[in-house]
């Protein structure tokens, strides 16, 4: 994964635009250079500002060429500390001060110390210039509200001078320490930059093998020339592909899920356009592929519109918090071949069900209408999606433990919760979930394509399940003549409980004949079901499985699609009946 960060970084480094993907040198948009004035400072032979003959900037060519540094001792060091270069600075509608520069906490002297023991003539000497017009520049950055000063060296940028090489050496001489072990000699982080790989100090992030700082080199030893690749690859490995939290739940909360994918190519033809591109089409493709329905959204990244030379990827999930992100699990170079595999498989199943239910499947939509627990941060949800998709990517996905119990536990609420004046949401809700469910379960990666499902529709907990739904049908709340509107809260709604054994669910059956017979709903096929059931009991072998045995009454108890055909037939049953 780090190999491909370091290669995403050197081919960033070496573009014409390289700056534009530093970590910490950055450029104006276009919205805020409409709002800025600029202007150029010539910077003479001997590094002495000729401020007399500053003038503003005119030329929209060179506006695009300015880019200023933020100097960090650590990527986690917010003082601002100016050490050299171009000055973005402004004063926002409170007062206060935003860009690379700070009047009143003086980010120049803050930032001078760090040029101790340097001997780069560039950086010395525009040092001393700038100490010595200090108050000009201070001045002339107060009179404008936003401004950027840009530092002319006789027709070429600051990041063309020498001095950029020696502020590199500033900035990783802060980040790393230098180690030599084991005839090996190199850099290893002392403070974090990619935050996968362990910075580590006396008190704590000591990660590393044997959990001691002294094992640091084992996990990476860098050359200086990879760590000035981390600095232009570290940005990019920030930007999800994929944010199926919020895709089609628009929740700002605190907490989402994020799926990175990072491109690679045979003999790493890759250039930086090529991952441009890959990085900022993703959000359309997921779009249209879920409007055209070719691909399940979660590969349509991985598949459409993807260059030929993309052979393989690197797939980062991250969870990001309110004020840090981590990387929960990486899934390194996962080949477009197989994933094409897995996509064509998964399609065949969802089209399949797609064709049978008439409405659309989605791997991710799927688990949301089962773990979606209704709170803002939807915790379930997300804590399932970290267990899960790292499987379904990888092609691992076998089983998943707590799939039934979590539809069960939704259907059921949902029966708690149903709006009385319509209890047909509830009736779809549950038919919904069954779906879902049966979709999961069948794309899961088991030898016999559904082969956890037929377990679960042939074990003898869901027969028992399902002849007790077919029995409970005449209570069903959606039906005019429901003897019993309460039956479907207090014992659909709790069925688990009710079922937790097979002496519960004995119970419940005979609680369920004395009402049938009590209202008159005796009807031939609930007869049948009755005898039957308890046929199955007597010959009952085995683990008794109140998940399994609830999903096939819901099966049966929510058959609701045909509803108006039951409720004729049932009709007629009675009409037979009273004849």
């Amino acid at each position: 994964m780090l190999d491909t960060v370091l290669q995403i970084g050197k081919t960033f480094r070496n573009s014409p635009d390289g700056f534009k993907y530093h970590r910490y040198i950055f450029s104006l948009s276009e919205k805020e250079k409409e709002k800025v004035a600029f202007y150029s400072i010539p910077v003479l032979e001997d590094y002495s500002f000729d401020l007399n003959n500053c003038t503003p900037i005119m030329n929209e060519n060179l506006k695009h060429k300015l880019y200023f540094l933020k100097f960090k001792t650590s990527d986690q060091d917010g003082a601002i500390k100016y050490i050299y270069g171009d000055i973005y600075y402004g004063l926002n509608k409170s007062g206060k001060e935003f860009g690379n520069y700070r009047i009143t906490i003086d980010a120049f002297e803050n930032g001078v110390k760090y040029l101790k023991g340097s001997k780069n003539e560039a950086l010395l000497k525009f040092t001393d210039s700038f100490r010595k017009n200090k108050n000009d520049i201070h001045n002339l950055l107060r009179s404008i509200k936003a401004v950027f000063l840009h530092f002319d060296f006789d027709n070429k940028h600051w990041y063309e001078t020498d001095a950029l090489d020696e502020i590199n050496k500033i900035m990783i001489s802060n980040f790393t320490n230098t180690v030599e072990k084991d005839g090996h000699k190199g850099l290893v982080f002392q403070k974090m930059l990619y935050r996968t790989l362990c910075s580590g100090d006396e008190k704590n992030d000591r990660q590393f093998p044997l959990f001691t700082n002294r094992n640091k080199y084992k996990s990476k030893l860098f050359n200086v020339e990879e760590i000035k690749n981390l600095f232009y690859g570290i940005n990019y490995t920030e930007k999800p592909a994929i944010t199926p939290y919020n895709f089609h739940i628009n929740n700002k909360a605190a907490e989402k899920i994020k799926i990175v994918i990072l491109p690679k190519a045979k003999d790493d033809r890759l250039t930086a356009e090529d991952y441009e591109d890959f990085s900022v089409t993703r959000e359309e493709v997921i779009k249209a592929s879920y409007e055209l329905k070719d691909n399940d959204w979660l590969f349509s990244p991985l598949l459409n519109n993807v260059k030929e030379s993309m052979i393989a990827f690197d797939v980062i999930f991250v969870k990001e918090g309110a004020r840090t992100e981590n990387d929960i699990l990486e899934i390194a170079g996962i080949e477009k071949s197989y994933i094409k595999e897995l996509n064509n498989r998964i399609n065949k199943i969802k089209s399949n069900f797609e064709q049978r239910f008439n409405r659309q499947f989605f791997i991710v939509n799927s688990f949301l209408n089962i773990f979606d627990d209704k709170t803002k941060a939807l915790k379930k949800y997300q804590n399932h999606l970290y267990k899960t998709l790292p499987k379904i990517y990888s092609g691992n996905y076998y089983n998943d433990q707590n799939l039934l119990n979590a539809t069960i536990e939704k259907i059921e609420f949902s029966v708690r919760n149903q709006d009385n004046q319509n209890s047909y949401t509830a009736n779809y809700k549950a038919n919904q979930l069954i779906q879902d469910f049966s979709f999961l379960t069948t794309i899961q990666n088991t030898p016999i394509e559904g082969e956890n499902l037929m377990k679960i529709l042939e074990s003898p907990s869901y027969k028992l399940g399902l002849l007790l739904g077919i029995m409970s049908r005449p209570f069903a709340s959606w039906r005019k003549d429901c003897p019993i509107k309460s039956f479907e809260k207090n014992y659909v709604g709790n069925l688990t409980r009710r079922i937790a054994s097979l002496d519960d669910l004995i119970e419940c059956k005979v609680d369920i004949d004395q009402k049938l017979i009590m209202h008159g709903r005796i009807y031939p096929d609930i007869k049948e079901a009755s005898l039957t059931l308890v046929e199955e009991v007597k010959s009952f072998k085995g683990r008794f499985d109140k998940n399994e045995c609830a999903f096939g009454f819901f099966e049966s108890y929510f058959a609701s699609s045909k509803k108006n055909e039951e409720d004729n037939q049932e009709e007629n049953q009675i009409d037979n009946l009273n004849n």
